[in-house]
C-alpha cells in the first residue's frame, strides 16, 4: 500500500476511536476529554513518564529472546512493514492523534466508567486489559501493551488528568516509531 494511503488509513482509524469514545460516552453520560486539562504539572509528568517506557523498549530490543523482546521485536517488525515510506511528520500525525484518541477510548472514557460503577482499581485493569486486547498481535505484545496501560492508566489517576498520559502515549509513539522504523533489519 503506498504510504499515503497507509497515513490516511491510521489517521482514519485514530480519529475513529475517538468518534467511538465520543459515542459510547453519550450514551453512558461521561465526555471523555473532561478530564484533559491539566496544566504544567500534567505535562511535565507525561514527559517525563516516556524515560521508563523508552527504556523498556531499548531493554526489549537488546534482549529479544524475552518476552519484552518478542514483542519489541513484533512492533518493529509491524513499522517497518506497515509504515514502511512514513517520514518524521507523518509519525508525528499517528502519535498525535494515538495518545489523544487512545486515551480518550481507554482512560477519559473506559476507566472513568468502569471505576464508576465499581472501583478506582477495577477501572484500572479492565481499562488496561482492553487496551492490551486492541493491541493483540500477539500474546506477548498483548501484555505488554496491557501494562503500559497499567502505567498510563495509573499516570492518570496521579495527575488527575488525561493531558499526562496523552502527551506521554504520544511522545513515545513518535519517538518508538522513528527509532524502530530506522533499524537495520538484523539489529538487535
Amino acid at each position: 500500500m503506498p504510504p499515503a494511503k497507509v497515513l490516511a488509513f491510521a489517521c482514519l482509524f485514530e480519529g475513529a476511536l475517538l468518534v467511538v469514545a465520543y459515542g459510547l460516552g453519550w450514551i453512558v453520560g461521561v465526555d471523555p476529554l473532561a478530564a484533559l486539562s491539566g496544566g504544567f504539572f500534567a505535562f511535565a509528568i507525561g514527559l517525563a513518564a516516556v524515560l521508563p517506557m523508552l527504556l523498556l523498549l531499548w531493554w526489549g530490543l537488546r534482549n529479544p529472546g524475552t518476552a519484552m523482546g518478542r514483542a519489541t521485536g513484533e512492533a518493529r517488525q509491524f513499522v517497518r512493514q506497515f509504515f514502511n515510506g512514513i517520514g518524521p511528520a507523518g509519525f508525528l500525525l499517528v502519535s498525535l492523534l494515538a495518545g489523544l484518541c487512545e486515551e480518550a477510548l481507554f482512560r477519559g472514557l473506559l476507566q472513568v466508567f468502569i471505576a464508576g460503577h465499581s472501583s478506582v482499581l477495577v477501572g484500572l485493569v479492565a481499562a488496561s486489559v482492553l487496551f492490551g486486547l486492541a493491541h493483540a498481535v500477539s500474546l506477548a505484545y498483548a501484555v505488554t501493551a496491557t501494562i503500559i496501560g497499567v502505567y498510563l492508566g495509573a499516570l492518570f489517576l496521579l495527575t488527575g488528568s488525561l493531558a499526562a498520559p496523552v502527551i506521554c502515549h504520544a511522545v513515545y509513539d513518535f519517538i518508538a516509531l522513528l527509532w524502530l522504523s530506522r533499524l537495520p533489519a538484523t539489529s538487535r
